[in-house]
This record gives structure tokens, sequence and C-alpha cells, in this order.
């Protein structure tokens, strides 16, 4: 709205230096028309004598060019009176010691050569064979005294053109004080050379910006459109008001025109309905953007004589689409009442209706429109051939671009607002975690202390049982004497030393170890007529983790506790072995237990229900990666416990 308010000012700043009041301008609205060969047939008073075939017509004057030609050589003349020049002169320098009165042409497009009853007095360069010219700003003729007719008698100004555009526009000059004709000039000037450049420039700048925000923000697509908007918007209005061209370019230079005016109008379009979030669906958009392209293409085929067709029919049906991305908007204002989107909406409109102005300039509709005794206001620059729609752009690319940065703002503010509630939950997050973390600590130390409360009962039942049942059954028998009961004490000592730590024998290799329990065990069994056998072969010694360490001489334990107590076993025979990477400890007794199963199976999971011991085994294997079975076999029970070596290391 700050832009808005801007031009505002600029053009209550502009009516208020020049004021329209006390500006005498004399509209000429009759001119006669000749169609000439060639631009060279007017060189002099004579010449111009010599036109005859013309036709009346009244400007401004809109006429689509003659089919099959493509350079057009033409002449008009107008007539004007001056009564008195005297009356009116106003000191501007040596120009008024020469002119009082002049005409000014509001916009000249095909240059050419002016004469004032015979005699040149100005001139543009002109389109010719090689050379293609087109002009779009004001011109000032000033007329000299010594050539103007001042006592009744008409005054003739005659002005001889070439063009190459597909239509002839003669605009409506005036006729005047050269120092009111003067203020006019300006203002036209600066609406078609300044300010048109500067708009330009404006375009170049909003459309880089913008694209380097989608680099930025790739997944916001708008602002890839707006920065393609105007860009093309400034390339656009770059070719169309390039005045010099060499003719062997022109085509192209047409073609590049035509893809830039469709490439504009299809890329708003698109921005208009992606901002008010209902965009084309992907293949309504790839038949919108090629109807954008037909039209060079239809004029790389046809040529020139395509031109006036495509800038009467394939321009309006694009505005039209135009038009609908502005009815959508006006929806979405009405349902949102954004004022940013209220903006953007007032300056679509206001560029809709400049195109369209601009349109009725190319197309001729004005020249229906302009009453012929029409008198100078500074509102009939609006239906004078001035094109306006590049004054509209820019200020349409600041909306634009000022109604992206409110999104962004607001999508900013909700990031922002996203963060605080994100950082807000993570607190509260943690402030759980850390509570949850105190809790599992807690329960941890619980499980860890059942877990050794567990193991010490194991070792307890493991060691310290065996020896007690030992010592028992030696006091049954009468077999004990006191330095049985002693050696057993000794061993319960030992163990229980062992089940305080865990780490005692961890030096120890594993085939020492188990050698070393055989032994001691050996001499207490053989008071019990028990015979045990024990082999731990000659592989290398090898050392355990201690936690391993200690529960294979645990199962070792437990398997020959069972085959006293349980099995009434008379021979244990006990081997250790390493067989390919693997640790293999099996224990053999002759004891007699009565399963009722076949023979071969697996007894673990059928005799451990209610049974400490052989469950005891099976989860002390298993916590070393290995695996216990228990199997009766020719009348013998096999306990095996096989361990990878490869896992059994810390």
């Amino acid at each position: 709205m700050a832009v808005i308010l801007f031009f505002a000012v600029c053009a209550v700043s502009a009516y208020w230096a020049f004021p329209s009041s006390g500006l005498i301008l004399q509209p000429q609205s009759q001119a006669m028309l000749f169609q000439l060969k060639k631009s060279e047939d007017v060189q002099s008073a004579e010449d111009i004598e010599l036109l005859k075939g013309g036709r009346a017509v009244q400007l401004p004057f809109f006429e689509p060019r003659p089919e099959g030609s493509s350079l057009v050589h033409f002449a008009h003349t107008l007539t004007f009176h001056i009564m008195d020049s005297t009356e009116t002169v106003v000191s501007l320098g040596e120009m008024n010691d020469r002119a009082t009165h002049g005409l000014l042409f509001i916009q000249i497009y095909s240059g050419g050569n002016f004469f004032l009853n015979g005699t040149w007095v100005a001139g543009l360069p002109g389109s010719n064979m090689l050379d293609r010219w087109i002009w779009y700003r004001p011109l000032l003729v000033p007329l000299p005294k010594h050539l103007l007719n001042t006592n009744g008698k008409p005054n003739v100004m005659t002005i001889v053109q070439s063009s190459y555009e597909p239509f002839l526009i003669i605009g409506r000059p005036y006729l005047g004080p050269i120092a009111h004709l003067r203020k006019v000039y300006e203002v036209t000037n600066l609406l078609s050379t300044l300010l048109a450049n500067t708009a330009r420039l404006m375009c170049i700048a909003l459309g880089i910006f913008m694209l380097l925000a989608w680099r930025v923000s790739p997944k916001d697509k708008i602002f890839a459109l707006a920065g393609l908007t105007t860009i093309l918007a400034a390339f656009f209005f770059s070719l169309s008001y390039w005045s010099y061209l060499p003719i062997h370019l022109h085509r192209v230079w047409r073609i590049v025109v035509f893809l830039s005016t469709g490439g504009m109008v299809a890329m708003m379009s698109l921005f208009v309905l992606a901002y008010i979030g209902e965009p084309l669906a992907k293949r309504e958009t790839w038949l919108f953007l090629g109807y954008a392209s037909l039209g060079p293409l239809v004029y790389a085929v046809g040529g020139p004589s395509t031109e006036n067709f495509l800038n009467n029919v394939w321009t309006s049906l694009l505005g039209l689409v135009y038009l609908y991305s502005c009815v959508r908007l006006t929806i979405y204002v009405m349902k949102t009442r954004q004022l940013r989107s209220v903006a953007l909406l007032v300056q679509s409109i206001f560029c809709f209706f400049l195109g369209y102005h601009d349109f009725a300039v190319l197309s001729g509709l004005f020249a229906d429109l302009v009453p012929t005794g029409l008198q100078w206001s500074w509102w009939t620059l609006l239906i004078e051939p001035i094109y306006l729609l590049n004054l509209g752009i820019p200020l349409l690319c600041f909306v634009m671009g000022y109604t992206l940065l409110m999104q962004y703002r607001t999508q900013a503010k909700s990031v922002t607002f996203a963060n605080q509630h994100l950082q807000s939950s993570l607190q509260q997050r943690e402030k759980e975690l850390r509570q949850s973390h105190e809790q599992q600590k807690k329960l941890a130390l619980m499980e860890a202390t059942r877990a050794e409360r567990d193991r010490i009962y194991q070792d307890v039942q493991d060691g310290i049982g065996l020896r007690l049942v030992s010592a028992m059954f030696s006091l049954r028998q009468g077999n004990a004497n006191a330095k049985t009961v002693e050696e057993h004490l000794k061993g319960c000592m030992s163990d229980l030393r062992l089940i305080i730590n865990v780490h005692s024998d961890e030096e120890s290799d594993i085939q020492s170890a188990v050698f070393e329990h055989c032994l001691t065990q050996e001499s207490l069994l053989e008071a019990n007529n028990i015979t045990l056998s024990y082999d731990v072969g000659d592989d290398p010694p090898l050392r355990l983790a201690p936690q391993h360490h200690l529960n294979i001489l645990r199962i070792l334990q437990e398997a020959i506790t069972n085959a006293i107590k349980h099995a009434g076993a008379s021979e244990i025979n006990v081997k250790l072995e390493v067989i390919k990477n693997e640790l293999r400890l099996s224990i053999v007794d002759n004891g007699k237990l009565d399963t009722g199963q076949e023979e071969g199976a697996d007894l673990v999971n059928f005799l451990s229900k209610g049974k400490r011991g052989l469950a005891g085994m099976s989860e002390r294997a298993k916590a070393v990666s290995g695996s216990f079975s228990f199997r009766r076999i020719k009348n013998e029970t096999h306990a095996q416990v096989q361990i990878p070596l490869i896992t059994s290391y810390p």
C-alpha cells in the first residue's frame, strides 16, 4: 500500500506541476492519407503538390497493413490556420526567435520527414529496405514564422513515413504555442522514456530477487513464478521499445516478442492462481503453456501475414485467462479479507485494464471512440496511442513482492511459534526422560540385585551344596572321619570365596580349572565308592572371560551332583575338548533314571519342570551363547554343553 500511496503522490504532484487549465492546444482531427510506392516520392513542395488519390481520415487513425506487403510507404497531410502568431509569443530562447507555435505529436512510431508548406522542418530516421525503425516517443515540431501563413491562408503539414508494422497508426497532433506544448511534451516524454526505462530496471531487479528467494527455498515455487513474471515483463518491454533493428533480424525479433508476451501473461496467471492456493492441474498447466507458445509458432510458420490475427485473437484469449485468475482472486479476497490480497487484486485489475488499453491502441479500437471535437485535457492522454502497461507492471511487481514477503513473514511467525512449542515440548520430554531414566536406574538396580541373588543361590547350590551332599553321604554310610569332614569344609570355604569374587581365578585356563576340580572331587567320591574319570585333552591352554569360566565350572559341578543325588551313579566320566572353534564339555554317568521318554531325546525341557538343577545348567549355557543337552543313551546319562569360542571372549 505504501507503493500505491507513493504513485498517488507522484500523480498529484504531476497534476499540480502541469495544470491543464490555461493550455491553448487545438487537436487536429482531420487528415488526408496517401499511399506511396516509396518514401522518396516526396522530397519537395512540387512533390507534395503532385500527391493525388488521397482520402480523408479521422485522427487518431488505425488501419491494418495491406495483405501481401511488408514495408509500407504512406504520407498524410494536416491543414490548419494561425490567425495571429504575435499574440502567443513566449520567450524560449533562440527557438522562439524563429517559431512561436508548433505541432505536438503525442507518439511517433515510424519516424519520417515533416514538411511545412512544402519545406522540410523536422525528421526522424524511418524504415527502409535494410533497417527497421520504430519510435515510442513524442515529437514537438516547431513552426518557423517565415514559413507560416498568418493571413487566413491555410498551412499544410505533410508527414512522409515508412513502416514494417502490421498496422498504420496516425496519432492526433495538437497545435498551439510552443511554451504550452512543451509542458505536455515533457510529461509524455517522461512516460515514454524515463519511466519506461525505470520500469524495466525495476522488473529485472525484482525478478532476480524473487528467483534468489526461490533458490533459497526451492519448495516455494510461487517465488519462481513471480520472478519469471517480472523477468519476462522486463524482456518484453525492452524488445517492444527497441528502436533500431536490422531488417534481417526482424522476424526473429517478432517471434521472441510473441514468446515473451505469452510467457509474461502465462506466468502472471499461474502466479495469481498459485497464490490463492488453486493452482492449475499439471495437465491444464501444460495445455495453457502450450497455448502461450502457440503465438510465436504461428508467426514462425505464417510470417507477417499472421501478425494482426495474433494481436487481435491470440493475445485476447491470453488476457481472458488472466481475467479468470483475477476473478478467482476476487473470490479469495472476499473470503479472507487480507490487506495484501486486496492490494494484489487492485493491481492485477489495474494491469488488466492497462493491458487492454494498449490492446485497444494496437487494434485501433480507440480510433472509433474518440470524439472529433474533443478539446485538450490531461485525461486525453488515456485515449492517445501511448502504451501504459509498462507503467503498471512494476507497480504490480512491487505488490507481488510485498505480498510474498508478508506471506513469508506469516510463515516465519508460524515457524517461530512452532519452534517455541517444539522447544517447550522438548523441555517437557527431557524432564520426562530424566524421570524415566531415574526409574530405569532403579529398576536396573533391582534387576541387578535379583540377578546377583539368583547367581549366589545357583552358585551355592552348585558348589557348596554339592560338597555338603557329599559330606552327608559320607556321614550316612559311616565313612566320614575328621579328615574327610575337614576336606569338605575346606572345599565349601573355597567355593564361598569363588561365589563372592567371580574373578578369583580368571588368570587360570579352563582346562586346568576343570582338571583341578575333578581332582578334588575324585578323592571325595572314592570314599563313597564312586569312580570319577576325567580327560581335559592336550589342546593349548584356553583362557575365558571370568563369567564364562565360572559358568562352565558350575555346569560341571551341577552335572556331577545330579549324577550322584538323583541317578545314584557309581561311575562318572568327564571330558573337555575343543572341536572346530567350539568348546565341548561332556559328563556321562551310569546312573539309573527312568524318564519314560524314547532313547536319545533331549530331556532338558521335560525334566527341568520344578527342578532348578537342569534349568540352571541350561540358563548358564545360554548366558554364554551356548547350548545344553541332557539325554539317555544305552543306559547312560549324557549331559553336554557346547560353547562357541568366538563369542566366549569379552
